[in-house]
């Protein structure tokens, strides 16, 4: 399910709303099959929410935002998404104003 999108025009058409946007972190996370990023165990059950886990080696809870930069962000996955397509798109850089403008965030979130 990994892309590369040409525009962000692109990428929202192909990540319509926030179950899509999971789905794409989930895939470019774990590929293949979901892990414990504390213990590295493999023996991970999916909760009835898809969007938190438990791993049986350890007993931890986790979700895929677990020791990534969005673990305790409570901004959408899409605008995650959105925000880093902006950065990477931009090779000399973009100002958090403006990513904050166009993702309608606060500029201290951006």
């Amino acid at each position: 399910m990994t892309a590369n999108f040409g525009s962000l025009l692109d990428l929202m058409d192909a990540i319509p709303d926030e179950a899509a946007a999971v789905a794409h972190f989930r895939a470019i996370r774990w590929p293949g099959r979901a892990f414990c990023p504390y213990c590295g165990g493999r023996r991970v059950c999916d909760f009835s929410d898809k969007r938190t886990h438990k791993c049986m080696d350890c007993r931890q809870k986790l979700s895929i935002k677990v020791r990534t930069v969005s673990e305790n962000s409570k901004v959408p996955f899409r605008k995650w998404l959105m925000a880093i397509w902006l950065i990477t798109f931009f090779k000399e850089g973009i100002a958090s104003t403006q990513i904050a403008k166009d993702i309608k965030v606060t500029q201290k979130t951006a």
